[in-house]
């Protein structure tokens, strides 16, 4: 598990666990126990402010493969950040026989996330995974201090093309409601940080 802080302890902490469940039948019981207790050691704040995100080796709508305890901190505890709410999950693995949904992406009750997706990546070489994101918006609080931007950054090209692509998904997600020259620099500001 890894405690994620911002600079000025402007948001509350919160946490990832990344987790590999065995595919492997004969490892499956002793990895629930142990998640099981590890779980249920943490406080019920740092429940609510955990990501838990990795290969779960098996299809989570097939509610059999999986103990009850396992599936009710699933459906109690977190919330599933790909799937969309009654919607059929995504597929994150494919071999050249099938595809499934395996890999996932579960935030605690506290935390808000938005934009999900699934990439597959032409990697066939090294991986026969899906890059899943979410994005987990933080409160942007503005100041003296708080941002600054180095222009050395303007001649790094590997640095403009990825200011390029976040200027496009900016405009995508933008709403149609206008907003003021200092929100959008703003908005800009939090979204390059």
């Amino acid at each position: 598990m890894t405690q994620v802080t911002y600079l000025n302890n402007i948001v509350q902490p919160f946490y990832i666990i990344c987790i590999y469940r065995p595919a492997q039948q004969s490892q499956q019981q002793s990895f629930y126990q142990e998640f099981s207790n590890i779980w249920s050691s943490f406080s019920p704040t740092t429940r609510r402010h955990t990501i838990l995100l990795g290969d779960f080796n098996l299809q989570l709508h097939r509610q059999h493969q999986a103990p009850s305890t396992w599936r009710n901190i699933l459906a109690t505890e977190l919330v599933d950040c790909i799937t969309p709410s009654g919607g059929t999950p995504l597929p994150t693995f494919k071999s050249s026989r099938y595809c499934s949904c395996i890999d996932y992406i579960f935030r605690g009750s506290d935390l808000v996330t938005k934009r999900p997706d699934v990439f597959f990546l032409d990697s066939a070489d090294w991986t026969d995974h899906c890059l899943l994101t979410t994005c987990i918006p933080l409160p942007i609080i503005s100041g003296p201090g708080i941002w600054r931007f180095h222009p050395s950054y303007l001649s790094q090209d590997p640095f403009l093309e990825k200011l390029f692509y976040l200027f496009d998904v900016l405009e995508e997600n933008s709403s149609s409601t206008p907003i003021s020259p200092q929100e959008a620099w703003d908005a800009l500001k939090a979204a390059v940080k």
